[in-house]
């Protein structure tokens, strides 16, 4: 097991078993042996508040706080210029992710408003989101389409063109990782990481000992990395537990 002794505020892994810690105003990578490749630190000591690492050559960062976004490129170095999202008459409580091709998703709460943007950040797409009447609290995209969780804990899906799929009525607690046709998220509460998959209704379980702190928990297809109040840990997946819910 690799131990980074670094405090994280969120944990992710790309699908180049690449690590990426967040905390605070900064952003680090590593390798999945603990080797550090690249940081960022945000201007003004902004902390920041979502990273979206779909696209590992162009990660999209998100300050709720200042309403803005910005993207990295593979080394953590700025890629163009920052966009404040009120210069798109964007206000209030706002939901982004990457979209397929570089574009942007946001989903403006307030208004109850999906758009898209393009990689030049044109709009292509803006709609009612008729289809949910809960309170959307995260979103996310893979394998183009659109999953948002609600405060509910319920999944909607959308294609890439806004158009309503299905609906997950699975209890989703948490952010996910799609990996298509599996959603992975951490069970802060019953200490579990848990991948369902959407086709079969089956969930693998990670348990986690009780006596261990941890915080968040997530996984690639060979390793699982999790952190408690002080440090990181990367495993090699060996064994998970089958669990048919």
């Amino acid at each position: 097991m690799t131990i980074i002794p670094v405090k994280a505020d969120k944990i992710y892994i790309d699908d180049f078993d690449d690590l990426y810690i967040l905390s605070g105003s900064s952003l680090m990578k590593f390798t999945s042996d603990g080797k550090q490749l690249f940081s960022f630190d945000s201007s003004y000591s902004e902390d920041i508040s979502l990273i979206d690492i779909k696209n590992p050559m162009k990660i999209l960062i998100f300050y709720k706080n200042q309403n803005k976004l910005l993207f990295l490129d593979n080394k953590l170095s700025l890629i163009g210029n920052e966009i404040y999202l009120e210069n798109i008459n964007i206000y209030g409580n706002v939901l982004t992710c990457s979209a397929e091709n570089g574009g942007v998703w946001i989903l403006d709460v307030s208004g109850h408003q999906l758009l898209k943007y393009d990689a030049d950040f044109k709009i292509v797409l803006q709609k009612d989101l008729f289809e949910i009447k809960e309170i959307p609290d995260y979103i996310i995209s893979g394998n183009n389409s659109l999953y948002i969780k609600t405060d509910k804990n319920f999944v909607y899906v959308f294609d890439n063109l806004g158009n309503f799929n299905f609906k997950i009525e699975k209890n989703i607690t948490s952010e996910f990782k799609v990996q298509e046709p599996v959603l992975n998220y951490f069970n802060k509460n019953k200490k579990v990481l848990v991948s369902y998959n959407i086709k079969t209704g089956n969930s693998l379980l990670k348990h986690f000992p009780d006596t261990l702190n941890i915080q968040d928990a997530v996984k690639s297809s060979d390793y699982l990395i999790f952190n408690d109040e002080a440090k990181v840990y990367v495993s090699e997946i060996i064994n998970e537990k089958t669990d048919k819910q």
